[in-house]
């Protein structure tokens, strides 16, 4: 797996933090973006096509890479979209921008259909914008908008008023209404939902689900807690904890990610300047943050090579994760993108 070059992240990230936080320089006197991009486009295609030969003909998705063997995950995985997301990234980057074209990402999307109807779970975003999502985005048709409305639907139905939010799980450790930060990525697909549906609650959910993550979990330095525990019956806080990160007072790095990426797009779709402020705050915490590396990237979490996908559970220790991948290629798409513009 691991799609990179290991300069580039490095450069991507300095980049998108010196946006956020008016900092230029931080991107200056570097190798021009456009050719750092075409390359590591290139060769993440290349990984992909290795990833791809040896799961042929096997159920499910590849969600890391452990002992030289693919572990292999099903539909109601909350990995699930991220390999076929990578694929329809990659598609695109190498000029075949319409969805019937022969692609090795129509396959895996269309397995991915039945997970539309799941209320179990927050994740519907995340497995459905970078499958569904990125195949409407490129020329899909009546079917597609339909399984994307319906996962849109099935998330929605997990909001609760009295809290103004969506739970992230059912019950679970101890927890009656546990919402994480990691929900903030999941609220683009109501946005879009509401944006094509012509439907207003489904964006009246996600800026509330939003206010009250901004209320609630983020601290005054611009971190954010991990997970906080609601009274459904009240919307009163039970607590404020972790589950992923090294204690419950501590900025775990990818819930950082989480919501400077959530508050991002949360601008960008409602021009709120609270959540740009936000985003900024986040993006200053991690740029002066005393125990990062000069490239700015957190070990264990954003090493693409060596990444951590659950350290306190001691499950994928130094393996290269399918979110990290479609992270990075997301992110080249979107710098090359942005260069396209200029």
């Amino acid at each position: 797996m691991a799609p990179c070059k290991t300069q580039t992240l490095p450069r991507l990230l300095r980049r998108a933090l010196a946006w956020l936080v008016a900092a230029p320089g931080l991107g200056a006197a570097e190798a021009p973006l456009a050719e750092i991009v075409r390359e590591d486009f290139t060769f993440a295609a290349a990984q992909s096509g290795r990833i791809l030969e040896p799961i042929k003909g096997k159920a499910g998705y590849p969600r890391t890479l452990e002992k030289g063997e693919f572990e292999l995950i099903g539909d109601k995985d909350w990995t699930s979209g991220f390999f076929p997301g990578s694929l329809w990234y990659l598609t695109e980057a190498n000029g075949h921008a319409t969805h019937r074209a022969p692609a090795p990402a129509l396959a895996p999307t269309a397995g991915l259909e039945p997970s539309k109807n799941n209320r179990r779970t927050h994740d519907l975003g995340f497995a459905r914008s970078r499958s569904f999502g990125n195949g409407l985005r490129l020329g899909g048709d009546a079917s597609d908008r339909d399984i994307f409305l319906t996962g849109a639907d099935s998330l929605s139905t997990r909001f609760t008023p009295k809290v103004g939010a969506i739970p992230s799980w059912d019950k679970r450790h101890g927890w009656d209404f546990p919402v994480i930060i990691d929900n903030m990525m999941n609220l683009e697909l109501l946005l879009w939902a509401s944006r094509v549906s012509a439907h207003p609650r489904f964006r009246e959910i996600a800026t509330t689900h939003a206010d009250t993550t901004l209320e609630k979990h983020l601290r005054p330095d611009g971190s954010s807690f991990h997970v906080v525990d609601y009274d459904p019956a009240t919307g009163a806080t039970r607590s404020r904890a972790t589950h992923q990160g090294a204690a419950g007072g501590s900025a775990w790095a990818r819930g950082q990610a989480w919501g400077l990426f959530g508050y991002t797009m949360m601008f960008r779709e409602t021009k709120n300047p609270a959540c740009l402020a936000q985003a900024q705050k986040i993006a200053a915490l991690i740029l002066s943050h005393p125990r990062l590396p000069s490239d700015k990237i957190p070990y264990w979490d954003f090493i693409l090579m060596h990444t951590t996908g659950h350290k306190p559970n001691r499950s994928e220790i130094d393996v290269p994760i399918n979110r990290g991948d479609d992270s990075f290629i997301e992110a080249l798409y979107r710098s090359q993108a942005g260069l396209a513009r200029k």
